[in-house]
């Protein structure tokens, strides 16, 4: 990876790249707009943060409905009777009071890993930055290496023909 970005380096010195259009930020940002590793990174980071919310959910009471609809039943067999009418309506309401902890420690873990995700998606912001500022000050001192190197062959006489 680090030849590679050298290799670049040279190459764009060697056509007199210009920064002219082109800010540091401006730099920085597409390299943290196009890094794969990034990307990867948040997707956890989201991913982490939808657990965390998951866990939050442990202390909502848990609720359900259901609708029965349709004939009587009967009960075959010795008796011939009526059991009970389908249609009915039930609701119900429920909620843990205490489950060993179990859902306090499950919120602290999917905070803990989802702190460690973004501190993980930090960080490689800030190392594809200090690397984008490295290369781009590389880049600057070698364009001015190469104008007083230019300027020192001219005062001699000779001149180079970059391609």
């Amino acid at each position: 990876m680090k030849k590679f970005l050298i290799t670049i380096l040279l190459f764009l010195i060697n056509i007199k790249f210009s920064f002219a259009g082109l800010a540091l930020q401006d730099v920085i940002n597409i390299a943290i707009e196009s890094n794969e590793e990034l990307k990867a990174s948040e997707y956890s980071y989201k991913a982490a943060r939808s657990e965390k919310l998951k866990s939050i959910g442990g202390f909502l009471p848990q609720i359900s409905l259901n609708v029965d609809t349709g004939s009587r039943k009967t009960k075959i067999g010795e008796n011939n009777r009526i059991n009970d009418d389908v249609d009915k309506k039930r609701f119900s309401a429920s909620q843990n009071i205490f489950n060993g902890f179990g859902t306090i420690f499950e919120v602290k873990k999917s905070n803990n890993i989802a702190n460690k995700e973004l501190a993980i998606k930090n960080s490689k912001i800030q190392e594809i930055s200090l690397n984008v500022i490295r290369y781009y000050l590389d880049i600057l001192r070698y364009q001015h290496l190469i104008k007083v190197s230019d300027r020192n062959l001219k005062s001699q006489g000779i001149t180079l023909e970059r391609h």
